[in-house]
């Protein structure tokens, strides 16, 4: 069986394209009649306005006896009318004495300006007439003050039909508005300025055709100018005086321009060329006063202004700096309290109170210093509160006046009464220790040497030199020597008795009296008076069975020292017995702790001695059986010899005194001996002839 093909066919392109231009053109017909629609509504919309219009046109004639009353949407809803335009409407009514012409527009619709505008007239031809006019831009309004007058300026407009007109009102200090002036083509309106016063101004502007063409106004926002107060002529500081104890301060008078201000000042002062300070209240016064403190200085200045209204004044005129017032200091400061302090025998610090003073001054002081020995300062001046001096001389006075005035860089005071002080310089004591040499031992069983006599003292001193004598210490059966210094004399220690049954001689103390063998006993020397020394020991026997001796033993008694009296030498006993030499006197005036002047020990048979007193006193000897010995040696400042033994032994040497003197630091410059501070103190030590000095 035979296949049978069949072939289906599609548009052609020139079809295609015919089709495509036919739906293109039924689209842009749809466009353009729905736009048209759009078109005719707006321009329904306007006739219906310019109907409402000419109701309402018809009805005002007849109320107010016009033509009619002419209006422009565009100047705002008018309430006389009672109309407004729908949205996007432009309504124009145009009068003259008879007739009135209502023209509408809107830019959507087909009337779409006001040349081509839907109209409506009160009679046939009424619009022919009365021609539409487009209002001008609105005006550009300056203020200002201009060649001596407040002027307002508008600048120039231009209209699409007819010519431009502009009118001005205006107020006072944000006071009620004036009218509006007439219509016309200056763009300046002026007015003669008042100072303080603020100038607002509001301007208009129309086109003209005529009397009865004419567009609606434009009209500016407020425009304001404020016309300054002038300020016053500058014043001047004329007179600064005081009156009444205060100061008076006059300015110049000043006078003001504006015929309703008037002159205010107010001053601002200054002290010492200092910083100015606030100026004070505004006050229609041109004087000032102020309370004054001494010793300143015052300077003055002024400002002026001319015053209107708590709100409305000039700026200020400020005067220059004016004759300057210095208030005098007249006050003398109180008496200062003088006071004195010694840190040595030199010099004396003198110091004084600051009193006080009035303002920025400042005290200044003058001081007389004199002595009772001749010396005058005069009077001299310084700044400080206090002044050193030489109060060397002993038993001198020393006199300081001081007094005290009150100054500044700009006036100086009085000097007020003096204060003033006495320093006496006392009489310095020193501690004096005298000792005097030791005498020496007697010979053959011979007595003790006497210690030194001894002074401690406190003499007083002057600024002088004080000869010191060291006596000797006293050889065998010798007295020592006398030591002395500041008037006074230290006897020499007595040398002990010789053989047999003597008395010991006499001196600073007693020599001890020498031994017998028969058991009688002599008295021990004396002592001079004068100060610290006793008498020697007796001399005696001893029984000789204590120390395998039979019979009755020489014994010599101990010589006397400073601090004790010499022991005897009586029977009974055995070894140093009672024949001791006296205890020395003790003192610590060196520094340390000895005893001076002690007596020596006697010397006896057989075994029988004495030993020396404390501190240094010469052992007496013992013979044993029969022979001769030397007694021992004093050894320390001021002791007595040992006595001798039997058979024309010999006795000790005494030792040489010495003189001790101690003082504190800073109570007195001296020289003299071998000097060395000890604590808080000098000490001097005198072994030999010298002198003491005391500088001054």
């Amino acid at each position: 069986m035979g296949l049978k093909m069949r072939l289906v066919r599609g548009f052609t392109i020139v079809e295609l394209l015919t089709s495509i231009v036919i739906i293109g053109i039924l689209a842009s017909i749809s466009f353009v009649v729905f736009n048209g629609l759009q078109a005719r509504a707006h321009d329904i919309s306007v006739i219906s306005d310019i109907d409402t219009m000419d109701g309402l046109q018809a009805r005002y004639a007849a109320n107010h006896k016009t033509a009619g009353k002419a209006y422009y949407s565009a100047d705002g809803p008018d309430t006389s009318l009672g109309f407004t335009p729908s949205q996007d409407n432009v309504i124009q009514v145009v009068i003259n004495s008879t007739d009135y012409c209502i023209r509408g527009y809107n830019v959507k619709g087909t009337k779409n300006s006001i040349t081509n505008s839907a109209f409506k007239e009160s009679s046939p031809g009424a619009c022919n007439t009365l021609l539409a006019i487009d209002p001008p831009a609105t005006p550009s309004l300056t203020v200002g003050l201009n060649t001596g007058l407040i002027r307002a300026n508008i600048s120039p407009l231009t209209c699409t039909s007819g010519t431009i007109q502009y009118r001005f009102k205006y107020r006072i200090n944000d006071g009620a508005w004036s009218n509006y002036g007439d219509w016309g083509a200056l763009v300046t309106a002026s007015q003669l300025p008042t100072e303080g016063v603020k100038y607002g101004y509001m301007a208009q502007a129309r086109c003209y055709s005529s009397d009865s063409l004419f567009s609606g106004f434009s009209e500016s926002s407020e425009v304001t100018y404020y016309n300054p107060v002038n300020p016053p002529s500058t014043p001047s500081i004329t007179s600064v005086a005081l009156v009444g104890g205060a100061i008076n301060v006059v300015s110049s008078t000043v006078a003001c321009t504006a015929t309703n201000a008037t002159p205010q000042y107010q001053f601002d002062v200054r002290t010492n060329d200092g910083s100015w300070s606030t100026y004070a209240a505004w006050s229609g016064s041109n004087t000032t006063t102020q309370t004054p403190t001494e010793g300143t200085k015052y300077g003055y200045r002024a400002e002026a202004r001319c015053f209107i209204s708590p709100t409305v004044y000039s700026d200020p005129a400020i005067g220059v700096e004016g004759p300057n017032y210095i208030h005098p200091i007249t006050t003398a400061p109180v008496v200062v309290t003088v006071a004195y302090s010694t840190p040595d025998w030199y010099w004396t610090n003198y110091t004084w109170n600051t009193p006080s003073c009035p303002g920025i001054s400042t005290a200044n002081y003058r001081y007389h210093y004199y002595t009772n020995y001749g010396y005058d300062s005069g009077w001299n001046a310084t700044a400080g509160n206090g002044m050193n001096a030489v109060t060397a001389k002993i038993d001198y006075y020393y006199t300081l006046d001081v007094q005290a005035q009150c100054s500044s860089p700009y006036s100086t005071g009085p000097w007020n009464s003096t204060g003033w002080i006495q320093y006496h310089r006392p009489v310095p004591n020193v501690h004096v220790l005298i000792v005097a040499g030791g005498g020496g031992g007697g010979y053959d069983n011979g007595g003790g040497g006497g210690g030194g006599g001894v002074i401690d003292t406190w003499p007083g001193v002057y600024s002088q030199g004080y000869g010191i004598g060291i006596g000797g210490g006293g050889g065998a059966q010798a007295n020592g020597g006398n030591s002395t210094a500041f008037g006074n004399i230290t006897y020499g220690g007595g040398h002990g008795a010789n053989c047999c049954g003597q008395t010991g001689a006499t001196g600073g103390s007693g020599g001890g009296g020498s031994g017998t063998g028969s058991g009688n006993s002599n008295y021990s020397g004396n002592y001079q008076p004068g100060g610290y020394s006793n008498i020697g020991g007796r001399g005696g026997w001893r029984n000789g069975s204590g120390c395998g001796a039979s019979g009755n033993q020489y014994a010599g008694g101990g010589g006397g020292g400073a601090g004790g009296q010499g022991g005897d030498g009586w029977s009974g006993g055995t070894g140093a017995g009672t024949m001791q030499g006296g205890a020395g006197f003790s003192s610590g005036i060196s520094g340390n702790t000895y005893a001076y002047g002690a007596g020596g020990g006697g010397g006896g048979d057989k075994c029988y001695w004495g030993p020396g007193g404390a501190t240094g006193g010469g052992n007496g000897a013992a013979a044993g059986s029969g022979g001769h010995v030397t007694g021992g040696n004093a050894s320390y400042y001021g002791a007595g010899g040992g006595g001798g033994s039997g058979n024309l032994g010999q006795g000790g040497s005494g030792y040489q005194g010495i003189v001790i003197v101690r003082y504190p630091v800073g109570s007195l410059d001296a020289g003299g001996g071998s000097k060395y501070q000890n604590g808080s103190d000098y000490v001097h030590v005198f072994t030999g002839n010298d002198t003491f000095t005391v500088s001054g």
